[in-house]
């Protein structure tokens, strides 16, 4: 497989560690506490990973199977975060699905990495652009987590 596919997956796999790694010392407790009103708390966005994650490869899926499928915009689906789940068994279920989302793509050939699909926002993109987007959407909430992160640990915050 081509060098800079394997990038790519290599970042998408990274993306389960980092969340462990940010999460290791935060309390249940404190995974629930959401910096404003409507803003998302830890669980939040782990559980958004974990609902996102099979849709993205459904739409990775369709991009190799139909010619230029039009792909709309996915929407986070808050009603679908399970924030019961304890936040190490949220990250556990995210590694499942990204573990079947790598393999997937490491199955691919070349003309399948530069198939095309029609994206409600970005236009004409080639599967290896999607993957990139996938990355940039893990990078955009793992800075979420950060932020979240540094609101908890203000002085003077007792959680």
């Amino acid at each position: 497989m081509d060098q800079r596919y394997l990038m790519l997956i290599d970042a998408l796999s990274s993306t389960p560690r980092d969340l462990q790694r940010l999460v290791k010392r935060v309390s249940p407790q404190a995974a629930l506490v959401r910096p404003a009103e409507t803003e998302w708390c830890i669980k939040d966005v782990v559980a958004h990973l974990v609902d996102i994650e099979g849709q993205f490869r459904s739409r990775l899926q369709r991009i190799v199977t139909i010619d230029n499928p039009h792909e709309p915009l996915i929407n986070p689906n808050e009603a679908a975060h399970d924030l019961t789940m304890a936040t190490g068994d949220l990250i556990e279920l995210f590694a499942g699905k990204r573990r079947e989302t790598t393999t997937y793509l490491e199955t691919l050939t070349q003309p399948q990495w530069l198939r095309v699909c029609t994206h409600e926002t970005y236009g004409i993109t080639r599967l290896r652009k999607q993957v990139e987007i996938l990355i940039g959407h893990d990078n955009e909430h793992l800075a979420q987590i950060v932020n979240i992160r540094e609101f908890l640990e203000r002085p003077g915050r007792a959680v």
